[in-house]
């Protein structure tokens, strides 16, 4: 069947098509911050802290995200591009949290090293 695209039908809706072409576009933001979260767990992980990720995805998911996709998607009547924005909100915040947090520990742990090596040297 030439000419047919898959789960848009034989039809070309434009109505189908332009809402597709805008949901992708929310799918890229997903997409972007979802793997910048998994970069900066996995960042804490290799610096020890394995709970950071746990804690700041719930406040990024459950405390950010959740309200705002129902903000978005009921209050403001956005529909699913509320349910999309309100999805990439929390996980672009929960990246910003993460990224926050790895910058805290790598700072402090770098002071506890150079804390350290300043009193081998001393003594």
């Amino acid at each position: 069947m030439p000419g047919t695209r898959p789960f848009l039908g034989q039809e070309n809706d434009p109505a189908v098509l332009a809402m597709a072409a805008t949901l992708l576009w929310f799918a890229i933001a997903h997409q972007y911050f979802k793997g910048s979260q998994n970069i900066c767990v996995g960042l804490l992980c290799g610096l020890g802290n394995t709970k950071a990720g746990f804690t700041n995805t719930l406040v990024g998911y459950w405390m950010i995200g959740i309200p705002a996709m129902a903000l978005c998607a009921y209050v403001l009547n956005w529909q699913s591009y509320g349910v999309w924005f309100g999805l990439c909100l929390g996980f672009g915040a929960t990246s910003l949290l993460l990224w926050r947090r790895f910058i805290t520990e790598l700072h402090s742990s770098r002071t506890v090293h150079d804390q350290a090596a300043v009193s081998r040297i001393a003594s």
